[in-house]
């Protein structure tokens, strides 16, 4: 069996030969190139969507306290409406500072379940 696969491969032109050693060896280094890129994507996609969520949190947070302090749930209700536009935040909740949820948002009723009524 051997034997024969040399014979077929010695049979062969430097062309053929040259051919079947440089496009595997092309395929493996694009492969390599393929992932290394993808992971990279991923890697600076994630980052950008954390980036993202802290500073909406940030954002949330800093315009929800003077509606915190005086019991507003209407404003913190309006601040966390704000979030619509991000596709990224399917819910978001605020709590008060004895623990108990004071106002949770919800991109559509299918996430209702996410959002802890006290948290642990």
């Amino acid at each position: 069996m051997i034997e024969t696969a040399k014979k077929l491969f010695n049979r062969l032109s430097i062309t053929i030969k040259i051919a079947l050693i440089v496009i595997p060896s092309g395929i493996i280094g694009l492969s390599i190139i393929f992932i290394a890129t993808i992971r990279n994507e991923w890697m600076v996609m994630k980052k950008n969507l954390e980036e993202n969520i802290s500073v909406h949190t940030m954002i949330i947070g800093s315009n929800s306290i003077p509606a915190l302090i005086f019991n507003d749930s209407k404003a913190v209700k309006e601040n966390l409406s704000s979030l619509f536009v991000s596709p990224n935040i399917v819910t978001a909740a605020l709590y008060d500072t004895s623990g108990k949820l004071f106002v949770s948002y919800f991109k559509n009723d299918s996430h209702k379940t996410l959002i802890l009524s006290d948290p642990p």
